[in-house]
């Protein structure tokens, strides 16, 4: 039986001296699947992609492309031998499970139907495309007075800024348990909006050093 995962990464980690361009990143690429694999340079992007292809070894961790083990001089020339390469000027070739690495969130956004966001050398976010969509929900609360110091106990809360009357909070698990609790101090106001691909990229990479 074909194994059901083209790539599969497990707290792969690789350190170039003192510096560590992977820290433990996890991936799990379907087999059939077009997976963006999303990051700010100096991520770790290339580092992941050379590691998969055999052209360096991992300082830690796992990493298996068509089941094959990629630090394996053997299998790595034969996932060499399975793997194609497709620049930005090509169309992609339908009969093929495709990985393919940017910065640019419109592209992945257009093509994939699974990404992982990477940052610092962690995948931060990973999923199905339109079930992030489903999930990642912002909800604007707006108070009569200033806005409550808040800790919610729902899950999925990534993010919670305050302005003035204004309580924003970026929700990776719904907005339905975040309202429940929020309503208890009755504020005068609850919106809740979807988060595009470009938002969620935003709010969980961290900023520049």
């Amino acid at each position: 039986m074909a194994d059901p995962r083209t790539i599969e990464t497990i707290d792969l980690r690789k350190s170039f001296g003192t510096t560590e361009a992977l820290r433990g990143l996890d991936l799990d690429v379907p087999a059939g699947s077009i997976f963006g694999f999303l990051g700010r340079n100096g991520a770790g992007k290339t580092t992941t992609i050379k590691i998969l292809l055999g052209m360096t070894r991992p300082t830690a961790g796992r990493a298996r492309v068509f089941g094959l083990p990629a630090d394996a001089p053997e299998s790595s020339v034969e996932i060499r031998r399975r793997t194609g390469f497709v620049s930005e000027d090509k169309e992609l070739y339908e009969y093929m499970t495709v990985f393919f690495s940017s910065h640019q969130i419109a592209e992945v956004d257009q093509i994939a139907d699974r990404v992982a966001i990477v940052d610092r050398g962690r995948a931060v976010v990973a999923g199905e495309l339109e079930e992030l969509r489903e999930r990642y929900r912002r909800i604007q609360l707006v108070f009569d007075g200033g806005a409550p110091q808040l800790a919610f106990r729902a899950p999925g809360v990534e993010r919670m800024r305050r302005e003035g009357r204004v309580l924003t909070v970026l929700s990776s698990a719904g907005a339905d348990r975040i309202i429940d609790e929020a309503r208890a101090l009755n504020p005068v106001s609850v919106d809740v909006v979807p988060v595009t691909l470009k938002e969620i990229f935003l709010e969980t990479v961290s900023a520049e050093d």
